[in-house]
């Protein structure tokens, strides 16, 4: 008889476990990314009747996130019933694989970030790209026109701008090339030579970490472009001439020969942009070669006494480009095709975008494309150096590989530049290597 009270009681805690397992399936969920889930999301809808507008891009600086932040709780001052929702993803993710698995994902993001040229033709054929008609007037008419070089189709704005990047620039140690009395070196020969004297001091000339491959292969895609030339350059990645000529095979070398001579850290592959960083900050490394959201970073760790400075990338003797050339990029956010609250998207985008909102972009380390906004009442002196001397010093930019040309060809040529500069491959090898990898491009 005592077997009844126990068996109900079994049924109890059956019934109880099944209820428990239908509550978790019913409940609300993040689509899970590969390797990655989307984090650090904005607060949840205050009844269920919000809308949520959900903006995908990288992870942030704190800082940078504060500025994020202040235009969110605007926007949702100004349009009650809608809610800001940040999807972010590391870095290297997002740049690759993480912003197209979002965008084929259940819950896409309406707005996200990304890069002007070949990325936006891409997303526009896939049909994650809206027009932005509204961008006129005044609003347009507040950036430089050359903010939306890469960003227009048929004469209609598709990105709202938020950056300028120069994506490769050498950031150096002022103390350190003070000590080992180094001038900023103008020619490829004389940054050679101020590697000899930190390498003797047991310190790294070069601090690169390129797990994600694009850090080295932005450099070593400039440093191609300066001695091959942009049209050499932009032709092979788009494919419509080889890699595996004279000219590529001596721009590889060049690459050869820093990793020959012991100017890269060895862990250069297993390091991210952001490890290798660090070699920087603490004094181990004299240089990185990164582009200008280092100041951003360098805010938030280095030390307060920790003094950098940068130059653009030396001129190389005999090179058939322009040696004065800056590699960069127009940056901003987008409007997916398929989302159902455009008009919200738009909003928010006018709020981020105000002038005061890309003064404190600039303050974190941002070119913001737009009149009276990098000055030296609003900026660091380092960005409005960038602006009125690296920017307006050249007359060629030079667009990044992955941004700017066909992604799989630029992924490939990432690969070749990484073995290039463990120096220890032979380059037409490597060359011939990359060619057969595009063959199906072609």
């Amino acid at each position: 008889m005592k077997r009844i009270p126990l068996l109900i009681s079994c049924l109890l805690i059956v019934l109880i476990m099944i209820l428990t397992s239908c509550v978790q399936k019913d409940s609300p969920s993040t689509d899970p990314m590969p390797d990655e889930s989307p984090k650090e999301t904005a607060s949840p809808p205050q009844t269920q009747s919000d809308v949520i507008i959900r903006l995908g891009m990288q992870f942030q600086e704190d800082s940078v996130m504060a500025v994020y932040q202040a235009a969110k709780e605007k926007f949702e001052a100004d349009n009650p019933g809608a809610v800001i929702e940040f999807v972010l993803q590391e870095r290297d993710l997002y740049d690759t694989i993480g912003l197209p698995t979002l965008l084929d994902g259940k819950n896409s993001p309406d707005i996200y970030f990304e890069w002007a040229g070949q990325r936006l033709i891409d997303r526009r054929a896939e049909g994650y790209l809206a027009p932005i008609p509204e961008m006129q007037g005044e609003w347009k008419e507040m950036f430089f026109e050359s903010a939306f070089s890469g960003s227009t189709f048929d004469g209609v704005p598709h990105m709202v701008p938020q950056s300028t990047d120069i994506s490769v620039m050498i950031w150096y140690n002022v103390k350190m090339f003070e000590e080992l009395n180094i001038s900023v070196p103008a020619t490829w020969d004389e940054m050679l030579a101020a590697c000899e004297k930190i390498k003797a001091a047991d310190k790294i000339p070069f601090a690169v970490g390129n797990k994600g491959f694009w850090p080295a292969g932005n450099w070593g895609g400039h440093i191609i472009s300066r001695i091959v030339g942009e049209e050499a350059y932009s032709k092979a990645l788009m494919g419509e001439s080889d890699f595996n000529t004279p000219e590529f095979a001596k721009a590889m070398d060049y690459l050869k020969e820093l990793g020959i001579k012991g100017y890269i850290n060895d862990d250069m592959s297993a390091l991210t942009d952001e490890e290798a960083g660090v070699l920087f900050y603490t004094g181990e490394a004299a240089m990185y070669p990164l582009g200008n959201w280092v100041v951003a970073d360098m805010n938030a760790n280095a030390e307060e006494d920790f003094l950098a400075d940068y130059f653009n990338l030396p001129a190389i003797t005999g090179g058939k480009g322009d040696q004065t050339s800056v590699m960069g990029v127009n940056t901003g956010h987008v409007i997916n095709a398929k989302t159902q609250h455009h008009d919200l998207c738009v909003a928010f985008l006018k709020v981020f975008s105000s002038t005061e909102n890309l003064i404190s972009m600039a303050q974190q380390g941002y070119l913001p494309p737009a009149k009276g906004v990098v000055t030296t009442e609003n900026a660091d002196a380092l960005m409005v150096k960038m602006m009125d001397e690296t920017l307006a010093g050249t007359g060629t930019v030079v667009a990044p590989p992955d941004t700017g040309y066909n992604l799989e060809i630029a992924n490939n040529l990432y690969e070749a530049i990484a073995k290039a500069l463990t120096g220890q491959y032979d380059s037409t090898e490597v060359l011939a290597s990359l060619d057969e990898a595009n063959a199906h491009l072609r």
